[in-house]
């Protein structure tokens, strides 16, 4: 018989389940509404810093500097684009000591980002603080791509400054030229590679038809880009085989026909032809 103690306790799983399934759907609720709310405060933040370069643009700099406090507060406090602008607000309104501090900001937040290094440079200049301004013109000309236009622009920066950063400048472009010299080099001679193999594939599938003659032009030409490349050598004296044997088998056709037809004049010419087919030298073997 079956005691109070042995009946299963229906109620208390269902009540388990429910709360487990209450506090799953508090957990995505929560979620959910983090998400959209991260993902609408950056879109505020955006919509901040657009209104910051407007008014920047119109000139109205104590306005763009509080749209980009905004949106700095809002979440674009990695942003080096902001920080930068907001330097050079700053500089505008006569506030040096803050202009420094967003631009070195903007270099700490991203310091592949180039032009708060020139404003560094160009701040510490009027300042009178040289040297300072030297190395942040210096990493900025020397972090540039060769194409930025601030280059040339920078470099006369440099030079004015120390004018004997004119043999570092030298070294530096022999460097690049060289580099640039070996990129091509390299370039070059992969293209040749895969031109020579494009005609190596050929080659040998047109050898595999027997077309002896064209495959080896195919080699040749595959010889011409990348010599002395011991595949197509090889592949190219294979073929060289197959023709020659090929050739024997019709001179020696031939001569048979002709003795059989008495004319042995023919036939000891043919002969002579079967001669100098075959080579005097050893040829490689595969």
């Amino acid at each position: 018989m079956l005691t109070p103690n042995d009946l299963p306790l229906q109620g208390s799983g269902q009540k388990a389940g429910h709360r487990i399934f209450i506090l799953l759907f508090f957990i995505s609720f929560v979620t959910f509404h983090s998400e959209v709310f991260a993902d609408t405060k950056q879109k505020i933040a955006e919509q901040y810093r657009a209104q910051g370069y407007a008014q920047q643009q119109k000139g109205n700099w104590y306005d763009a500097l509080t749209y980009y406090d905004k949106a700095i507060a809002l979440g674009l406090e990695y942003d080096a684009v902001v920080f930068n602008d907001m330097g050079v607000l700053y500089e505008q309104v006569g506030l040096p000591a803050k202009a420094e501090y967003c631009y070195l900001q903007a270099i700490w937040t991203n310091k592949d980002y180039l032009p708060p290094y020139a404003n560094l440079g160009y701040l510490y200049f009027k300042k009178g603080e040289k040297e300072k301004a030297f190395l942040y013109f210096r990493e900025r000309y020397e972090s540039a791509d060769p194409s930025d236009p601030w280059a040339q622009k920078i470099q006369e920066e440099l030079l004015n400054i120390h004018p004997e950063y004119q043999q570092r400048i030298l070294a530096r472009e022999a460097q690049r030229l060289d580099e640039e010299l070996m990129k091509r080099a390299r370039e070059d001679f992969a293209r040749r590679v895969e031109r020579a193999s494009e005609h190596y594939r050929k080659g040998r599938q047109i050898f595999q038809d027997k077309n002896y003659m064209s495959a080896i032009e195919e080699f040749n030409k595959a010889l011409k880009l990348t010599p002395q490349d011991p595949r197509v050598m090889r592949a190219r004296e294979q073929a060289l085989r197959e023709l020659r044997k090929e050739r024997l088998r019709e001179y020696s056709d031939q001569a048979i026909r002709s003795l059989d037809s008495g004319d042995s004049f023919s036939a000891r010419n043919e002969i002579r032809k079967m001669l100098t087919t075959v080579p005097n030298e050893p040829v490689l073997t595969p």
